[in-house]
């Protein structure tokens, strides 16, 4: 399981590759792991632009067209290259710090890493808005994105399209048998990373705290990160930990071993103004699966989610509204049915998003 980002860059090298165009991928050293059949994955890049700016210039002369997939990366883009770039959200919200002046290893001091982090913190923005009018376009994940990055970049909403994400390839495959009756005991499933609180994993744990004596459930979560203890902490001290199991990072055929099995997939994420769910392709795999989802009607999820046909919203994303929410599926209030939920998934591909990078390509290559 990757990060959004890194499945967005992974999907459309992919598709491009595929359609006869060579794609080369430059990425930190450590990202490339020989999943790359179609496309040149070359992990050439430190993540700070004072290391990476030599080997980015070189590469410019090579290609037609560079597409920045981050948008703390902006400072690629140049007027005389055609350069597009994709927004996702807190990439331009809370960039990375990659404009440092890498100090300790320049200098070779023992000391430096805290001061250039703080230096990248200041810069990184800065060089972001100073480079980003530099693209020819830029694509949004979604409308809330357009939005957002509209209100932050009033001079540059001209320049931006919204193109929604797709369904991978190991999901579009999928042929799940369509359930009759839910288990006994219900199965609920969540997939994020857990090093991020707007994904409000401890949120629904305490919905289901509420919920524990009334009906017979088992809840997993799937992913790993730095919250993954706290979470573990919390079950325990509600005294719902015999119910919830924390399985970390799946690999691609468990985990939709374990969606296929489940009957409702549960991601109730968190607003807020630096931080929110641009998207959210797991809503899609899970219904590929098979499954509804339960959601919040705000941000991207609002575009990923068909009410009533592939999942249903949760007033808000307090824990008390998601145990209302879950009551009304446990008590068989809410029905799905599995083909329409594998059907709205699949009408989501990375080969239309594509489709819309090509005809930008093309009007300046």
């Amino acid at each position: 399981m990757t990060g959004g980002m890194e499945t967005y860059a992974y999907e459309v090298a992919t598709e491009l590759a595929k359609r006869g165009h060579e794609v080369n991928v430059l990425t930190l050293k450590q990202n490339c792991d020989g999943q790359e059949e179609n496309f040149r994955c070359l992990p050439l890049l430190y993540g700070h632009s004072y290391l990476d700016r030599e080997t980015v210039a070189n590469g410019k002369d090579k290609y037609d067209v560079t597409h920045v997939m981050n948008a703390a990366w902006s400072w690629v883009c140049s007027k005389e290259h055609p350069t597009f770039l994709s927004i996702h959200g807190n990439d331009f919200l809370s960039p990375n710090p990659v404009d440092g002046l890498c100090l300790k290893k320049r200098f070779n001091l023992p000391f430096g890493d805290n001061l250039d982090f703080r230096i990248a913190n200041y810069r990184t923005p800065r060089k972001m808005r100073k480079h980003m009018k530099n693209t020819r376009k830029i694509f949004s994940n979604s409308e809330y994105t357009k939005k957002v990055f509209a209100s932050v970049f009033p001079t540059l909403e001209s320049k931006v399209e919204v193109g929604l994400l797709g369904l991978g390839q190991d999901f579009q495959d999928i042929s799940p048998s369509i359930k009759k009756k839910h288990n006994r005991p219900i199965r609920l499933v969540s997939v994020c990373r857990l090093s991020e609180s707007r994904k409000n994993i401890d949120g629904v744990i305490r919905a289901l705290a509420y919920l524990k004596t009334e009906f017979d459930f088992t809840y997993h979560v799937i992913g790993d990160g730095v919250l993954k203890s706290e979470l573990e902490s919390l079950a325990t001290s509600l005294n719902i930990n015999d119910r919830i199991t924390f399985h970390g990072r799946l690999r691609t055929e468990d985990l939709i071993r374990l969606l296929v099995g489940s009957d409702l997939f549960v991601l109730v994420p968190r607003l807020n103004k630096r931080s929110y769910e641009g998207f959210g392709i797991v809503y899609l795999e899970a219904n590929a699966c098979g499954i509804p989802v339960l959601a919040t009607n705000q941000a991207g999820p609002a575009e990923a989610v068909k009410d009533g046909v592939s999942g249903y919203f949760s007033q808000s994303a307090d824990c008390e509204s998601i145990a209302q929410s879950l009551r009304r599926f446990f008590m068989f209030e809410l029905s799905f049915d599995s083909t329409l939920c594998v059907s709205f998934a699949k009408s989501f591909s990375w080969a239309k998003l594509v489709d819309q990078f090509e005809l930008a390509y093309v009007s300046v290559a």
